[in-house]
This record gives structure tokens, C-alpha cells and sequence, in this order.
């Protein structure tokens, strides 16, 4: 198989592993966080609990609807591939500025708005980092410079050559 032009060989799918791996991972500190806001403040946990849907229906409509996994290589990190392509429709063309702002933005909120109430609670932090850490490592070192999804922002190849990595 050829070199993406980064030293890495494209991924044409995910094994089990990797897919239960991440999954665990990323569900495991969006559920922490939320559990450990929801420990502090009722108001905030339901008002965090709505910013994450509305960020699944951001990130499934504006990333996930552009990634060739979900809809060529029928497999997905994130979720079951039929999930994704049942709540967004395939869209092959670039994310525009504002989408790319928006993806990043909510990644980051999702990201960083629970520590302030996990401060409270060092168990839960420390759980909480034990899910992000994992993921915040093996995306980028891993899995974003072997991906095929040409329109990432995160992908190595993509942002130097806006090319097609698909």
C-alpha cells in the first residue's frame, strides 16, 4: 500500500479492538465529566448534558459526513458506521471555515468545560484523564496520520496538500 505523503500508510478500516479501545476511551471521559458536573450542579450537568447532544449533531453533520469510513470503508472509531450514516447524509466536499470552527470549538468545550466541577473531585479527574489522555494521544499520533479523511482538519496530509487522501 502507498504512503500518504506523511510516512504513514492509509488505514482502510479499524480492527475490533481499536474500535472498543476508542470507543471506551471517548465515551469514558465525556460520561466522567458529565457525572462529575452532574456531582456538583444539577443545573450545569443538564445544561452540559444538552451542549453534548448538540454536539454529536454538530460533529455528525458537519465531520462525520464527510469521512469516507462511515460510507466506504464501512467502520467507524467513534460509533457503528450505520449510526452515522443514518443521522448524516454523505457530503464529499470540504468543511467551510465556519464548520471547521465550529467541529474544533465543540471538541474543545466538550473537552474542557467539566473541569472545573472534576477539580472537586480528584477520583473523577483522574479518571476522567485516564479516558482523555489515551485519546488525545493516539488521534493524533495515530489514527489522524493514517486517515483517508481528506477534509480534517487534524489530518497531517490534508492540511498540507488539500489533496484527496480518500
Amino acid at each position: 500500500m502507498a504512503d500518504n505523503g506523511n510516512g504513514c500508510v492509509p488505514l482502510d478500516g479499524f480492527s475490533p479492538v481499536q474500535k472498543a479501545t476508542m470507543r471506551v476511551c471517548l465515551y469514558g471521559f465525556f460520561v466522567t465529566g458529565l457525572f462529575g458536573v452532574f456531582v456538583e450542579s444539577m443545573l450545569w450537568g443538564w445544561l452540559y448534558l444538552v451542549f453534548l447532544a448538540l454536539m454529536g449533531v454538530i460533529v455528525l453533520r458537519v465531520f462525520c459526513a464527510r469521512c469516507p469510513y462511515p460510507y466506504t470503508y464501512k467502520t467507524c472509531l467513534a460509533m457503528p458506521h450505520r449510526v452515522v450514516a443514518a443521522f448524516s447524509r454523505n457530503k464529499p466536499d470540504a468543511m467551510r471555515v465556519w464548520e471547521k470552527a465550529a467541529f474544533m470549538s465543540v471538541l474543545a468545550v466538550g473537552m474542557l468545560f467539566p473541569q472545573y466541577w472534576l477539580f472537586r473531585n480528584p477520583k473523577l479527574l483522574a479518571l476522567y484523564w485516564a479516558f482523555c489522555i489515551p485519546t488525545c494521544v493516539a488521534f493524533p499520533f495515530y489514527f489522524c496520520r493514517r486517515c483517508r479523511h481528506a477534509h480534517c482538519p487534524f489530518n497531517p496530509r490534508a492540511r498540507k496538500t488539500r489533496g484527496s487522501v480518500r
